[in-house]
């Protein structure tokens, strides 16, 4: 019971900071494309603040800190594994700054939907960050991806639907996911005279 009143009230937090950080963002007048640059930077200020933190103080004091001391370790085990170079924090901040790392699938999709969530007119949403990640992880790999009306929109327009040949509905669309799902039976059913993959 506590684990999952915990979890809910840290989803709440996270929402509202979220909402200050995009009424913060409206009233500034900050662009797609400047908040797409923030995105890009702050993962790895985070990372450097956590390992100067941890290293004056010794210890971890947070939950929090635990899981980004956790992510920085496995990143750092990744880039150990693939020789990467130069050795340690100082190669993997260097990697992380380089447009290799940005063209990360995941990293460029949730980078970019979340500044366009954050720049957009619409309202947060409480599933809104769940949802960034769900759909960063699964759209490059997917044929075909149901989100809700407003996900769909921004993916559409940010052209990731194209990019990674997805195709992205909402429920809305029910009638052309039904359609689709008639290809898929039609291909199964007489897979040499259909040109659906």
């Amino acid at each position: 019971e506590n684990d999952i009143q915990k979890r809910k009230l840290d989803k709440e937090k996270f929402n509202q900071m979220l909402k200050n950080a995009k009424k913060n963002i409206i009233s500034n007048n900050i662009t797609f494309e400047q908040q797409l640059e923030k995105e890009n930077t702050d993962k790895i200020l985070q990372y450097d603040n956590i390992l100067q933190k941890h290293a004056d103080s010794g210890c971890i004091s947070t939950e929090d800190e635990y899981f980004q001391l956790r992510e920085i370790g496995i990143l750092l085990s990744v880039w150990k594994r693939y020789v990467g170079n130069p050795v340690g924090f100082k190669g993997l901040s260097q990697f992380i700054h380089s447009d290799y790392y940005k063209s990360i699938p995941y990293v460029d999709i949730f980078s970019k939907l979340f500044s366009k969530v954050l720049t957009s007119t619409s309202e947060i949403e409480s599933g809104d960050s769940m949802d960034i990640q769900q759909l960063s992880a699964v759209l490059p790999y997917c044929n075909y991806v149901i989100t809700d009306r407003i996900m769909r929109n921004k993916i559409k327009e940010l052209k990731f639907d194209n990019y990674y040949s997805t195709k992205v509905f909402c429920m809305q669309d029910f009638q052309e996911i039904v359609r689709e799902l008639e290809k898929i039976e039609i291909t199964l059913i007489n897979p040499v005279d259909s040109t659906v993959m």
